[in-house]
């Protein structure tokens, strides 16, 4: 039971280093997604095999340790699903979209109103029932099946990630609800408000984007073009439309296939040569 505790210890220490790192919401929940699916992983091989000496530690693991990493992915699931659908919208779409998801968590919890009473009063009376895998009756009803799986769930441990993780998620939305008319850019960075502009072609962008994507010079080679794309056309405040497209364009060319490129190599070659005279 030590390790659990002490993987679950460690794992939060990492969560605090990813959020102390990376300011790009979509970039840090992206990794966090990742972190948690780690640990998960982790705990459902060693669950396998291992042998709770009591009631009261089984309990312990899925109400406090695994819910924790769960409710952690959940939680990220939805702030990335919700910035990605929102990135380009105005602030008026936004702000509409966070009031109806406000709507949904509120439905939410009128409709597991008991269970929720329950937890927030940190009652522990029905913990037997609900935490140990002797009832095994699961109340999932969310799209996160990677580990559903009667030796790994409890009749209501997930129902309490979930829960956790829509109240962060409540508070989340309504503190973005606040930045929204924020001078940032597109992405929701803070800081400064962004002057860049890309100025070159699409062509000469997504150039640049599969560049990068192919040498693997952003987060060692995980990520995907897509990410890669919107991040850019955040930054540049530049819409490069179907970047696919453009790419099988490109890859058409008669002649160089690598026509920016190779006037960025030249451009910065002829500009080191400057300062050699």
């Amino acid at each position: 039971m030590e390790n659990f505790e002490r993987q679950l210890a460690d794992f939060k220490l990492k969560l605090k280093e990813i959020d102390a790192t990376h300011t790009d919401r979509l970039l840090r929940s992206k990794i966090a997604i990742e972190h948690c699916n780690t640990i998960l992983n982790n705990f459902k091989e060693q669950v396998s095999y291992y042998i709770f000496a009591t009631p009261t530690e089984e309990i312990r693991f899925f109400k406090h340790i695994k819910a924790y990493p769960m409710s952690r992915l959940i939680y990220f699931a939805k702030i990335r699903d919700f910035e990605l659908r929102f990135t380009y919208t105005t602030a008026e779409e936004k702000k509409k979209a966070i009031d109806k998801e406000l709507k949904r968590i509120h439905k939410f919890f009128r409709e597991h109103f008991d269970f929720v009473q329950y937890i927030d009063q940190d009652r522990e009376h029905l913990d037997h029932l609900y935490f140990t895998r002797e009832h095994h009756l699961l109340l999932v009803s969310e799209p996160l099946t990677n580990f559903v799986d009667p030796k790994f769930n409890t009749s209501h441990d997930h129902l309490y990630a979930r829960i956790r993780a829509k109240q962060c998620f409540r508070t989340y939305l309504q503190n973005r609800y606040g930045t929204i008319d924020a001078p940032e850019n597109r992405l929701g960075n803070d800081g400064p408000k962004n002057t860049l502009r890309w100025t070159a072609s699409k062509a000469a962008l997504t150039e640049l984007i599969y560049a990068l994507y192919a040498s693997k010079a952003i987060n060692l080679g995980q990520t995907d073009i897509k990410e890669i794309a919107e991040t850019l056309q955040g930054v540049f405040q530049y819409d490069l439309g179907n970047v696919y497209k453009t790419f099988s364009e490109i890859k058409d060319r008669q002649k160089s296939k690598t026509k920016f490129l190779d006037e960025l190599s030249m451009g910065l070659y002829a500009y080191m040569e400057r300062f050699n005279d």
